[in-house]
């Protein structure tokens, strides 16, 4: 987990265009794109092996109809922080066109770019049998199609070696599919994604990631104007704007038979149904405490009750899957295949991890802050500091300015994982927006960090270090 700086010198710009080169076999040589170009997105997401984004350029000398384009040119993305930072880099693959006349000599183009392995994997169909723990499986399909690594992040997949025959997928489909089967020795699930300042795959615990220290402790990020005014390197670290809409819909859990719930799992081999009984408070709430002792209070509160029983004690479904039919049961060498397990605590470490992946997006809050500190100012390589990462965010609660000591807001604040990550480049600005979520909230609202001097002025209580 890399941890914020604050190298970034104040200049012009929040960032330099080092180059953008279009180019294609078709083309005898490359086309530099670069004094051309409005505006540049791109956009992670922690659950999705592939970058995607837009790129906007302002066409007056041809460029549309010389390049004929036609929907699968390479698009190189080179970005710098500054003259003596790293380059942020990546290979694009144009996947479609859009234009718009601005006057009639000019126009406005604009690409939507997919990552160039993203783009590849159309090409390839995996239909074959693999063997092993689904780790190693998605490590072989990525280094056999894409020629890419994955960098696997705690490697405690808790499933054993597995027989599988990939159903006609592309590659990145089969590793998407094999990771989706994979969940730790406490259930919690994995995800596979890309990063802008990396040229490999990461396959990350959740539990890992809930686990780690947030990047920014010493300075969380702040709503609020004290944080913006502060002499020190705290005034980088303000949210300028957030959205936080169509949260904390329990209905969804309940319907996806997440709170409380039979599921069974059919054996047809030996025709035996396994009945898991799944409550999410017995079986997520005290793993959840463990993963950080100041947020700990699960964002499914145990004190509800309906008809004089708790919430996760009613069986809301009765859900009914067949798991496993024995067809690599072969003697003494016996594989599970996708979706079988050799015991019920198998079936129920699969409910966890669909509970915790929705519990993420119960709580979740988009934030938009500068993105000069998210890029490296003066290392050597490109640092990642975005999806998977996690940040401290502060939010003051909503009382009286005049109150003795300021609270802050147990459910805004806390450390969260960022979930996606779109950095938008137009003009001098970098701004980033960020969707940040949590499967907890703070367990008091006497919050102490580390903010600024000012904040402390405005009755926020700062620890004694």
């Amino acid at each position: 987990m890399a941890e914020q700086n604050f190298q970034n010198e104040m200049s012009s710009s929040d960032y330099i265009v080092e180059k953008v080169e279009l180019n294609s076999t078709r083309f005898l040589e490359p086309v530099d794109l670069t004094s051309v170009i409005s505006a540049i997105e791109i956009f992670e997401h922690i659950d999705k092996p592939l970058l995607s984004g837009n790129v906007a350029i302002h066409d007056t000398s041809r460029i549309y109809d010389r390049s004929d384009f036609q929907g699968a040119e390479n698009l190189l993305v080179s970005i710098k922080r500054s003259l003596n930072g790293p380059a942020y880099q990546k290979m694009f693959v144009i996947d479609t066109v859009t234009t718009r006349k601005i006057n009639p000599t000019a126009e406005i183009i604009t690409f939507h770019i997919t990552e160039e392995s993203g783009f590849k994997s159309n090409l390839y169909n995996v239909n074959k049998s693999y063997r092993g723990k689904p780790s190693s499986i998605v490590q072989k399909i990525a280094d056999e199609y894409l020629k890419k690594a994955v960098n696997v992040i705690g490697d405690n997949d808790y499933q054993g070696d597995m027989n599988v025959i990939v159903p006609n997928m592309t590659p990145l489909e089969a590793m998407v599919w094999i990771k989706n089967r994979a969940t730790n020795t406490e259930g919690y699930p994995y995800f596979l994604y890309s990063t802008f300042a990396e040229d490999f795959y990461s396959l990350a615990n959740l539990g890992d990631l809930l686990s780690a220290q947030s990047m920014n402790k010493k300075n969380p990020y702040f709503f609020g104007h004290g944080a913006g005014l502060s002499p020190t390197e705290q005034r980088f670290m303000v949210i300028n704007d957030y959205r936080h809409q169509n949260a904390e819909n329990m209905t969804r859990l309940i319907r996806n038979g997440l709170i409380g719930a039979n599921h069974h799992y059919y054996d047809s081999l030996h025709a035996f149904d396994s009945k898991i009984r799944f409550n999410i408070q017995d079986d997520l709430r005290d793993t959840i405490a463990e993963k950080n002792s100041d947020q700990s209070q699960m964002n499914v509160a145990d004190d509800y009750m309906f008809d004089d029983v708790p919430l996760a004690g009613h069986v809301s479904r009765e859900i009914y899957k067949v798991s496993s039919s024995g067809a690599y049961t072969i003697g003494t060498g016996n594989y599970n295949s996708y979706d079988e397990e050799e015991h019920e605590g198998g079936h129920r470490k699969k409910l966890q991890a669909s509970a915790l992946k929705h519990l993420l997006a119960k709580s979740a809050i988009e934030i938009k802050v500068d993105g000069r500190e998210y890029m490296s100012a003066r290392d050597q390589d490109p640092v990642h500091y975005t999806i998977g990462n996690s940040i401290r965010l502060v939010f003051l609660s909503n009382i009286s300015a005049n109150q003795l000591v300021q609270k802050v807001d147990p459910k805004k604040s806390g450390d969260y994982i960022i979930f996606t990550a779109k950095h938008t480049f137009v003009g001098e600005r970098y701004d980033l927006t960020l969707l940040c979520a949590k499967v907890a909230n703070l367990n008091s609202d006497e919050y102490v960090t580390t903010v600024s001097a000012e904040s402390q002025a405005d009755n926020y209580q700062l620890p004694q270090e």
